[in-house]
């Protein structure tokens, strides 16, 4: 069994004939206990195309979904972050919030901007080395920089599944000690499923092979509808941010305070 992905108008399309079916409707809702991700909480007749990172970075990733729905397809989009996702360190997308994808002035290599002493509990409490500064402030400035520049203004389409994820991994029969993404998807399978959100996701990883495939069945076999994923956000391999969208004052800034500051505020403001 592998992950089945289709084109985005063909999976929007179905998704909005899924959201004309009530008895699918109930389904979904009795397999997540009636407990709905809050844009999602609601029965809607427009599905949203849905990112899922672990924050909003303005990556490359990011900036590639917005511009894939701006092409056609939905007016509505969400970026679904987790932003209370505890530290792991084999994880390759938690590690590039705390050691950012970015080649900084006079920087041979990526920088820790998260000391090792703080990467403990939430994701989005984690201290940098700047003061005053946590993982949350220093992305948010990267990314309002990015979209800015990139695509011309601010996207305020964030809302973040941390707590869903796990009242449902819960649900679904997590336990202390355990990895939680095996759990969490379940839930993030039906949701796909039900019509209400598609997946922008990108080719099959590893990951995706061992986490996300059992869940895609298992909503698959319960609800009798297969989760709607694309796959059509193909990051290059690292996921840099680009810089270019800095002045090298900007640059320097971030580098050093961890804020981009600039007399050029047409940028940031």
């Amino acid at each position: 069994m592998s992950l089945e992905y289709v084109a985005p108008k063909e999976a929007l399309n179905e998704a909005r004939r899924r959201l004309e079916n009530p008895a699918l409707q109930t389904r979904v809702d009795d397999y997540l206990g009636s407990e709905w991700p809050l844009p999602f909480s609601s029965e809607r007749t427009e599905p949203a195309a849905l990112y899922a990172p672990y924050m909003q970075t303005g990556n490359k990733t990011e900036v590639d979904f917005v511009r894939a729905t701006q092409a056609g397809g939905t007016n509505r989009i969400v970026v679904a972050t987790y932003q209370n996702a505890p530290w792991t360190r084999g994880n390759p997308g938690l590690r590039d919030c705390y050691q950012p994808p970015l080649r900084l002035p006079d920087a041979d290599s990526r920088e820790w901007v998260v000391p090792a002493a703080a990467r403990k509990g939430p994701l989005s409490d984690a201290a940098t080395k700047y003061p005053g500064i946590t993982i949350t402030d220093y992305w948010d400035g990267i990314r309002d920089a990015v979209m800015r520049r990139t695509l011309r203004r601010r996207w305020d389409t964030t809302t973040d599944f941390g707590d869903w994820y796990d009242l449902q991994a819960r649900r679904f029969g997590w336990r202390e000690g355990q990895a939680k993404s095996p759990y969490y998807y379940m839930a993030a399978m039906a949701l796909y499923a039900s019509g209400r959100a598609v997946l922008y996701d990108t080719p099959p990883t590893e990951y995706a092979d061992r986490v996300m495939v059992p869940a895609f069945q298992a909503a698959a076999d319960a609800l009798g509808v297969k989760p709607l994923v694309t796959n059509v956000l193909n990051p290059a391999k690292p996921d840099w941010v680009d810089l270019r969208f800095l002045t090298d004052e900007q640059a320097r800034n971030l580098r050093d305070k961890g804020r981009i500051e600039s007399q050029d505020k047409s940028l940031v403001q």
